[in-house]
């Protein structure tokens, strides 16, 4: 009985204003009750994740037209030319296979002129071969040098592309293809059938 009747003279007090001890006494008391509902009905803090890594975009030579040069022989057929001519060997301390490798067939390529790293001593037309056409183009499963070939029917690539040195983008057809693994200057040759396109730069 005396509780209760302590009880209500609080709240009275409070609801009047009271004093200034009062006052904050019963503020006190409210802010405790709501930072107590709070921390009860708060979620939990999640734990921080770290983002996935951005994936590693593939590598254009992921996607070449590789050979296995253990197996391959004559009248096989690579995408789609046909093998003419195999000369492989095995290179010594585990360094793969070395040699060369011609097919028969056309095949229609796009890319830009270059002058071979040799010119003048080497005057052959040249081009290198861009990431639409080199997977019409067998090589090596260990060639990883940037695909490009020199036109080996002189005078005639010089004719109908200009002459070594000459600029600008190209399609061509080509034929008799040959790809080369060798730790020396050995580059990839073709014959030129045809120009599709091409279009010369100062």
């Amino acid at each position: 009985m005396i509780a209760r009747s302590i009880h209500g003279a609080l709240a009275t007090f409070c609801a009047v204003g009271g004093v200034a001890l009062a006052t904050v006494t019963c503020g006190r008391s409210n802010d405790a009750d709501d930072r107590d509902t709070a921390a009860a009905t708060s979620p939990a803090p999640r734990e921080s994740v770290a983002p996935s890594p951005t994936p590693t975009p593939a590598r254009s030579d992921t996607l070449a037209l590789t050979f296995d040069p253990a197996t391959i022989k004559v009248g096989d057929t690579v995408g789609a030319l046909r093998v003419a001519r195999v000369d492989i060997t095995k290179a010594a301390d585990d360094m793969g296979y070395v040699g060369n490798v011609r097919f028969d067939g056309e095949v229609t390529i796009s890319g830009e002129r270059m002058t071979h790293p040799d010119f003048p001593d080497i005057q052959e037309v040249c081009m290198r071969v861009d990431s639409t056409s080199v997977v019409r183009l067998p090589r090596f499963p260990e060639d990883a040098r940037r695909s490009w070939l020199c036109f080996e029917n002189r005078p005639e690539p010089a004719r109908r592309l200009g002459p070594a040195g000459t600029r600008g983008p190209l399609t061509v057809v080509i034929d008799r293809y040959q790809t080369v693994r060798h730790f020396s200057d050995a580059y990839d040759t073709a014959t030129l059938v045809r120009v599709v396109e091409e279009r010369r730069e100062p």
